[in-house]
């Protein structure tokens, strides 16, 4: 049986299939949230990005620990 996704795995996944599309220019994505929406929208970004940023550091180093490391993923 699969397991249900919580809210931020759907939130997640939808963020991902959105700008996983390489016709649209993630700079300009960038600027948008900067400049037209709210600080606090930033902030949030900014957090889910780190996140993310720490989190993928973290699997690289224990899969080069276990000898699985790819330079290409």
């Amino acid at each position: 049986m699969r397991r249900q996704q919580t809210e931020e795995e759907k939130i997640a996944n939808a963020i991902g299939k959105q700008i996983g599309s390489l016709t649209i220019d993630l700079e300009r994505i960038g600027q948008h949230i900067a400049r037209v929406l709210p600080t606090i929208i930033y902030n949030r970004f900014m957090i889910i990005a780190e996140t993310a940023q720490a989190e993928k550091e973290s699997e690289l180093e224990r899969e080069a620990s276990r000898g699985q490391y790819t330079l290409f993923d």
